[in-house]
């Protein structure tokens, strides 16, 4: 699957991030803003090891998810989400993972 098509077939209720911020940057949150989606939060909690509910907004989240969307020929796989230079900004989508099962 190509990754317009990937993208296409994503919905929003998947997302759990997103990001906005300044192109070659190294996305750590210098030089941009993280959000995340409501129904995610204590996933983004567990694997940042801390209380990230100050970054959550649902209206940010759906933006950058429309953003990807209309410009998806764009856009790089980068495995765990995508991202698309629109203008002199960058956006990442990250995609919620799967829980891991636990190895007994």
């Amino acid at each position: 699957m190509t990754t317009t098509q990937r993208i296409d077939a994503l919905q929003l209720a998947e997302v759990e991030t997103v990001y906005s911020g300044r192109p070659g940057a190294c996305c750590c949150g210098c030089a941009g803003k993280y959000y995340h989606a409501p129904q995610h939060i204590a996933a983004v909690n567990k694997s940042h090891g801390y209380d990230c509910s100050d970054e959550v907004n649902p209206q940010m989240v759906k933006r950058i998810f429309h953003m990807l969307k209309a410009e998806a020929e764009k856009a790089t796989d980068f495995g765990t989400g995508f991202s698309v230079r629109i203008g002199n900004r960058e956006y990442n989508v990250y995609v919620a993972q799967p829980a891991q099962q636990e190895v007994k």
